[in-house]
């Protein structure tokens, strides 16, 4: 089968069925829009190279849910109610290039952008995130774009930015506290 994009849009989708991608073992993009989906689970075999998961009711990306994506270079989920992103969750996404959370209530970033080496773009816009410690985006070398604005940062790590200052063409602090800070 050569089906490669599936969406679903303004479905009733609280979870996806895996009888999907047995039917469409050639699918490469997913797009569930304002769907109701609560979780994800992809199977191993499948190879998503861009997922779009916005306006969702995710809570969390958990450990191990996108583990087995090696392929995926997109992944997006703006306003989907994403407060947790679970050390370990992107373990596996080495390839990912395009990250973008906007408009969710993420607050904590920890650990979880470290597998992430392979990163350029991140948006993550108006969200809740407080603090930016200096290995937050340390295994992030490709980093070129960073939107962080409108979020509630107060502390910001003059070393965060080491790992890729020399690939850096933007970043957005707009509309936070984050003031009087050497980069």
């Amino acid at each position: 089968n050569d089906v490669g994009v599936i969406e679903f849009r303004n479905s009733l989708v609280p979870f996806v069925i895996p009888q999907i991608f047995t039917t469409f073992p050639n699918l490469i993009e997913l797009d569930i829009f304002n769907g109701g989906l609560q979780s994800i689970e992809i199977p191993d075999t499948v190879q998503l190279q861009r997922l779009f998961l916005s306006y969702n009711n995710l809570g969390r990306i958990a450990n191990g849910t996108l583990n087995a994506q090696r392929n995926l270079l997109l992944l997006v989920a703006v306003n989907s109610n994403i407060t947790e992103i679970e050390a370990g969750a992107f373990e596996g996404l080495s390839n990912l290039q395009e990250l973008i959370l906007i408009q969710n209530q993420i607050t904590d970033l920890g650990t979880a952008f470290q597998p992430l080496s392979s990163l350029e773009f991140l948006d993550l816009e108006r969200n809740n995130i407080s603090r930016i410690d200096e290995n937050t985006f340390s295994a992030s070398p490709q980093l070129q774009v960073v939107y962080l604005e409108f979020n509630q940062i107060n502390e910001v790590s003059p070393l965060f930015s080491v790992a890729f200052r020399d690939n850096l063409q933007f970043i957005n602090f707009r509309g936070n506290r984050c003031v009087n800070r050497a980069f």
